[in-house]
């Protein structure tokens, strides 16, 4: 089997607010490739600052989970770390030393600040501010969703702008979802896999309307477009 897991992503999703739109798990989520053979589970460390603050051992060995007791700072640095091991191990009982085992990545937990965006032949078109630190991301992942969660459209970019093609159906109404992204190794630029924060408030977006966002309001204004200003 390979000794280190391998990334598929990482996600965090604050367990003290609201379940977002599309997602079914809360705390630090960190999916991996499978093991090639044995019989293995994951297991994961979350480090802040280079002090461990919880381990946990899953039940399979594709994804572990970890909920913190209270919210993760957005101001913090955090890590994941995860390895395999045997089932029913006693988490105290593992160490962390090993690098050859262990694959290490960064939580990110800053929540993305929408500047301004509109809605431009099918096209949403968004600026954003990914703020400074802790795990601070370089890109986003922008994702639409109708209102019974089917995908419309998502984008995922480096730098502070993101042009999402949506297929959009008459009658149907759309939430846009931002989540800043960081490649969970660094070192090879912006490719994946990646680690993912948490989703920004939803953002109205309907079908056949221009919509401006403004930096004062988490939420589209909606209406049609008069004098560069949306009508309310």
């Amino acid at each position: 089997m390979s000794s280190c897991p391998v990334f598929q992503q990482v996600y965090y999703i604050s367990p003290f607010g609201s379940l977002p739109q599309g997602w079914n798990k809360v705390g630090v989520v960190a999916d991996v490739e499978p093991p090639e053979s044995g019989d293995y589970v994951l297991a994961g460390q979350l480090v802040c600052g280079g002090t461990e603050t919880m381990v946990v051992v899953a039940l399979v060995a594709t994804e572990v989970v970890l909920v913190p007791p209270m919210p993760l700072s957005a101001s913090e640095s955090y890590v994941v770390n995860v390895q395999w091991v045997a089932p029913g191990t006693d988490p105290s009982n593992i160490a962390w030393s090993n690098s050859d085992v262990i694959a290490s990545s960064p939580v990110v937990t800053a929540v993305v600040q929408v500047l301004s965006g509109t809605l431009v032949d099918d096209t949403l078109q968004v600026a954003f501010s990914v703020g400074s630190g802790g795990c601070t991301p370089t890109g986003v992942g922008a994702n639409v969703l109708d209102q019974n969660g089917r995908g419309a459209g998502y984008q995922q970019v480096e730098g502070a702008s993101v042009d999402v093609p949506l297929t959009l159906t008459a009658g149907n109404t759309y939430v846009a979802y931002l989540q800043g992204v960081l490649p969970t190794e660094g070192q090879n630029g912006f490719a994946g896999p990646f680690s993912l924060g948490p989703p920004s408030a939803g953002i109205p977006v309907h079908h056949g309307i221009s919509v401006s966002i403004f930096p004062c309001c988490p939420y589209v204004s909606r209406g049609r477009e008069r004098g560069g200003r949306a009508e309310h």
